[in-house]
């Protein structure tokens, strides 16, 4: 059995470059986009989680999540299994990339782009205007750390040196030895990857150069996060009356979204430009081994010639 899932991807969303941009003539762009495609095997059994395999067929995560097997009306000692004895393979992927006979109506990608003809006098001054055009925006380093112990404090170097940096992002997940000895990210049993594991990080600081960004090691909790991310991302760095965001609550925060965010965007002129090595400190809280993702982003720029849309710089 096959369900087919059409997506659509606004080009905003996978990079603000595109935000960014401004009207170009005679662009050309290539995309190159990484997707989670996994396969996961398993023979149902009396039991609600039965072991499982799972082989990440490309990208880094298992986008596939399974639940109870049972009947509402089975027990935890007995009762009916929804899906029988047989094995089963559920798999996520392209179907244009599987050759398993299926046949899909949609056979190739759609790229919707504005497109505007200019009035000759109007293109001409547009051009003569500002024949080239300076575009900043953001791009990501990512590293993970793995191995630390219940109640271990850790002191991790993410980067010797990264030049204007705006954020840090901290996200912990159990490790393997602490899910049953799979791996969080091929677990259909759980949502990591996506979201963090609720794991309590304790004396959090993160370092810039060796500076504290944080005055003081953080114990750091929701009033902590929704500080450092008030006047991230928003108009008016969400001081404007009416306008700002909040999705995440305190109890989202403490029972799945444990996020451990930094704004490292205030800095001094003198600043700017200038590479600065990334260390984060802290805590492990909990009682399970973690590992720490971490993803530090950074103000990148480019130079464009809007006539021909090729890169000058």
């Amino acid at each position: 059995m096959v369900w087919e899932v059409y997506a659509k991807l606004r080009l905003i969303d996978l990079t603000d470059y595109f935000e960014k941009v401004p009207l170009l003539k005679g662009s050309t762009m290539r995309f190159l986009i990484n997707t989670n495609q996994a396969e996961v095997s398993m023979t149902p059994t009396a039991s609600n989680l039965p072991a499982v395999q799972a082989s990440v067929l490309s990208g880094n995560t298992c986008p596939i999540m399974l639940t109870s097997q049972k009947t509402p009306s089975a027990t935890a000692s007995g009762g009916k299994n929804s899906l029988g004895t047989n094995a089963i393979k559920l798999s996520v992927d392209i179907v244009k990339s599987r050759q398993n006979g299926h046949q899909t109506s949609l056979t190739s990608c759609r790229l919707y782009a504005p497109l505007y003809k200019f009035n000759p006098l109007a293109e001409q001054r547009y051009l003569s205007l500002a024949p080239t055009k300076r575009v900043e925006y953001e791009d990501v380093f990512q590293y993970q750390f793995s191995g630390v112990n219940a109640g271990d404090t850790f002191n991790f170097l993410v980067s010797n040196g990264i030049a204007d940096i705006q954020s840090v992002l901290v996200v912990p997940f159990l490790s393997a030895s602490a899910n049953d000895g799979m791996n969080p990210f091929l677990s259909p049993y759980g949502t990591a990857g996506a979201t963090p594991d609720p794991i309590p990080l304790q004396q959090f600081n993160i370092l810039l150069s060796g500076v504290n960004l944080f005055l003081e090691n953080e114990e750091y909790d929701f009033q902590a996060f929704s500080h450092q991310l008030a006047s991230s991302n928003q108009l008016n760095g969400g001081l404007t009356t009416g306008l700002g965001s909040g999705l995440i609550g305190k109890f989202e925060f403490e029972n799945l979204y444990r996020y451990y965010y930094g704004n490292a965007s205030r800095s001094l002129p003198s600043e700017e430009g200038v590479s600065r090595s990334v260390q984060i400190v802290g805590k492990n809280a909990s009682a399970q081994q973690i590992s720490l993702m971490v993803f530090v982003a950074f103000r990148r720029s480019m130079t464009i010639d809007i006539q021909t849309g090729a890169r000058v710089q």
